[in-house]
This record gives C-alpha cells, sequence and structure tokens, in this order.
C-alpha cells in the first residue's frame, strides 16, 4: 500500500515536470510527504 502511494506521489510530480511550473526539490519532497496519510508520515505507527 505504501509503495502505491509513493509511486503516486512521484507520478504527479513527474507531471508536474513536464509542465512550465518550476518546483525546487524541498517543495517537491513536502509534496510528497503531504500526500501520504497522516499515521504513516511521522511516526510510522498507526
Amino acid at each position: 500500500m505504501m509503495a502505491i502511494l509513493v509511486q503516486t506521489g512521484i507520478t504527479l510530480l513527474n507531471g508536474l515536470k513536464n509542465t512550465k511550473v518550476q518546483i525546487d526539490d524541498e517543495d517537491q519532497a513536502m509534496l510528497l510527504l503531504c500526500s501520504l496519510p497522516f499515521h504513516t508520515s511521522l511516526s510510522g505507527r498507526p
């Protein structure tokens, strides 16, 4: 499940990369983290 979420986030970021929008690496990392379910984003525990 986690791999699917991460892959979806990467796919979305790659889609943005193909547009004229410039997103810094730090912002891409935050977008990916924010797209994860809350219980997995910080503690790794449910």
